[in-house]
């Protein structure tokens, strides 16, 4: 527990450093400028970072796992061009937090060996997605480009969008720190983007592009390839008939932001009729417990969640669910919209403190950026609550992965490496008991994966492949607390790969799992 301060001290230093490299540029700042004003002495921000470079590169590993993830098309879902010009303003805001990275891109990468590959990469990700959205619309008969056209017009966005905040600091450089007075001409980069389409835009999305132009049609609330409107339209544009409630709202575990998706794959987090467990309630809960239990379904629910669906989840009785809102609500648990329920803002003080002070995260976390390098494949670092597997960290690859992982995300504890190594490790009590749950009226299932903990005991490690995501192979081991026979497992590592790419390589990504997972348990023990 003796590493904590130590750990709050450096994320200090990096909150510092981004703000002072926004403000007043990268190259005016030394590792001096920051240590005043910290108060802190330049040997103790030495104790952290080696130089300012170490500064830069940990910032920028924050700037790139996040933009990957809003560089991600939704499942299931046909993006509309006033969906895309939303999403463009609310990157523009998000590139706002990182702008030193832009004003000083090239002086940056002409001296950062790290960030020139990276940035690279990051740019080409950009000119992929947009490349993916002209061809989204040229499969629904909403743009006709021919491939040429498409790689010039993704090209384009890709330049626009890396090189705009550079442009705005040029025309304003007495206002750059001024957020409120460069918004406008930060968000104008989304019609200048949107315009470089316009031309190839065909039928309704070339309608949609000249109302939003126009002004006749409000701008949308912005989110990730998914919007709430302003307008007070019941329907989708693009959607006809289909009602703004069924909008999802994925509230994800980092609560960095809220984004809103139109995400049906979300819908698979509907926690199976809270946990696979039917029974109602009022037998079985507490009444002290009824407001966890409805604050648990709101977490788990992957969307705002009306009156109605609680009562049907929970098995409450109406005056009772009311109750318990009402009190989440009055202590800033639960926030309401248009009758619907998301977690509210003191969760997310809860969440943040414990990603920041979560020893188990914080041991972790090195040992699995080891791995991910190693192996140039995701990791994370799963847990089992209830009948549920749940992600608390990733690192996730260079390469693309669809997976059911993603930080804070829950899937049923019943098939997957994941679930079956946390399953063997756990106690014989919990172990019951989650399996319980998961497999209420499944004798075979169940009788299937019990089958399966004597060798995945023995070997120490779970492999699975396309249980629980097609195409998908994974190895996961767990890791322990403190030592023993009789330990029971804290949390499981899981490497997750794409089959096509595991062939011959299965023995090196299980001893790198292993030796991951060892490293963990081994620190853990000595904490």
């Amino acid at each position: 527990m003796e590493s904590k301060p130590p750990r709050r001290t450096r994320d200090r230093i990096l909150e510092l450093s981004l703000r002072l490299f926004n403000e007043i540029g990268e190259p005016n700042v030394t590792t001096t400028t920051i240590a005043e004003e910290m108060e802190i002495s330049p040997g103790n921000l030495y104790y952290h970072f080696r130089n300012k470079d170490d500064i830069i590169n940990s910032i920028f590993a924050q700037f790139e796992q996040q933009i990957s993830k809003r560089l991600r098309f939704p499942d299931d879902h046909r993006a509309t061009i006033d969906e895309m010009w939303a999403y463009l303003a609310y990157m523009a805001d998000f590139l706002w937090t990182y702008r030193f990275l832009y004003r000083d891109l090239n002086d940056l990468l002409a001296r950062n060996r790290t960030l020139e590959t990276h940035f690279k990469q990051i740019i080409t990700h950009k000119v992929n997605f947009a490349r993916q959205l002209c061809e989204q619309l040229i499969a629904d008969d909403e743009m006709e480009a021919t491939s040429q056209e498409i790689s010039v017009i993704s090209t384009n966005i890709g330049v626009i969008s890396t090189y705009w905040l550079s442009y705005q600091f040029v025309m304003n450089p007495r206002k750059y720190n001024d957020q409120d007075a460069i918004r406008t001409e930060l968000h104008q980069a989304s019609l200048h983007i949107v315009s470089l389409m316009a031309p190839y835009l065909r039928g309704r999305s070339r309608q949609l592009f000249d109302d939003l132009v126009s002004g006749r049609l409000p701008m949308r609330e912005v989110g990730l390839m998914g919007v709430v409107a302003r307008s007070s339209d019941p329907t989708s544009a693009r959607h006809p008939g289909k009602p703004r409630n069924q909008i999802l709202i994925l509230w994800e575990f980092d609560f960095l932001i809220w984004e809103i998706f139109w995400h049906s794959s979300h819908h698979r987090l509907l926690i199976d009729r809270l946990c696979d467990n039917t029974v109602n309630p009022d037998q079985s809960v507490t009444g002290a417990e009824r407001a966890l239990l409805v604050l648990t379904v709101i977490a788990n629910h992957g969307k705002a969640v009306s009156a109605k669906d609680l009562i049907a989840i929970t098995g409450l009785a109406q005056s009772t669910l009311y109750r318990q809102i009402a009190l989440l609500k009055r202590w800033g648990f639960v926030a309401e919209n248009a009758s619907h329920y998301t977690p509210g803002p003191i969760s997310l003080q809860l969440a943040l403190g414990f990603d920041v002070n979560s020893l188990l995260i914080d041991v972790s976390r090195s040992e699995m950026q080891r791995l991910a390098r190693a192996s140039q494949e995701s990791v994370g670092l799963v847990v089992a609550v209830r009948s549920q597997v749940m992600c608390l960290e990733i690192v996730e690859s260079q390469h693309p992965l669809r997976c059911s992982f993603e930080k804070g995300r829950v899937v049923p504890l019943k098939a997957g490496a994941s679930a079956k190594s946390l399953l063997a490790f756990m106690s014989d009590k919990a172990r019951a008991d989650a399996l319980d749950a998961a497999f209420d009226n499944d004798a075979a299932g169940r009788a299937a994966i019990e089958a399966e903990f004597e060798q995945i005991r023995a070997q120490g490690y779970a492999v699975s492949d396309s249980e629980v995501d097609p195409g998908i192979w994974g190895v996961s081991v767990p890791v322990f607390h403190r030592a023993g026979r009789d330990a029971s497992c804290a949390a499981s590592i899981t490497l997750m790969a794409p089959s096509t790419r595991v062939d011959g390589r299965q023995s090196q990504f299980i001893d790198g799992t292993l030796r991951a997972a060892r490293a963990i348990s081994s620190h853990l023990q000595s904490a």
